[in-house]
């Protein structure tokens, strides 16, 4: 695990306990892009000094993320579950952007972006040098999250 990923991981890990109130694991990859991650949503924070997050789910880890943070057993629909997705990956965006530039807030975020299964594929891939993780379950990978600096994120 890269010092940069070190950094992320735990910190990310809380965001998706106290906003989704899901304990996840999130672990960092050098694994293939997986196209049952069909929702992905793309935030930027940042001017010179950026940091763009990208946060692929699975259509039932939307759905539980969803279900978890409005309060509801279950029957969240599809325009909520791309709200709250969206909110989510405004937050870890911040997040990630405090912890690579030591404490500093973004001066702007960037309205989330939906991405197609294709251009976050792209971004996946063209990545090398970025913040990979995948998102898990105790018992399956449910999604992928991209942590990428500015300087990194002239093909995204």
């Amino acid at each position: 695990m890269n010092e940069a990923s070190h950094a992320l991981k735990e910190p990310l890990e809380d965001v998706f306990r106290k906003c989704a109130f899901l304990d996840l694991e999130i672990r960092p990859s050098a694994g293939k892009f997986s196209a049952a991650w069909t929702l992905c949503t793309s935030v930027r924070c940042g001017n010179n000094s950026g940091v763009c997050v990208v946060l692929m789910a699975t259509p039932e880890l939307a759905t539980t993320i969803a279900d978890n943070y409005l309060g509801i057993p279950e029957g969240s629909r599809v325009g909520q579950r791309i709200d709250v997705i969206s909110e989510l990956a405004n937050v870890l965006a911040g997040q990630a952007f405090e912890i690579v530039r030591g404490g500093i807030r973004p001066e702007s975020i960037s309205l989330p972006a939906l991405l197609s299964s294709r251009e976050a594929l792209d971004a996946w891939e063209q990545s090398g040098r970025g913040c990979k993780f995948t998102i898990c379950t105790e018992t399956e990978t449910v999604g992928g999250l991209l942590v990428v600096v500015k300087d990194e994120w002239s093909a995204l």
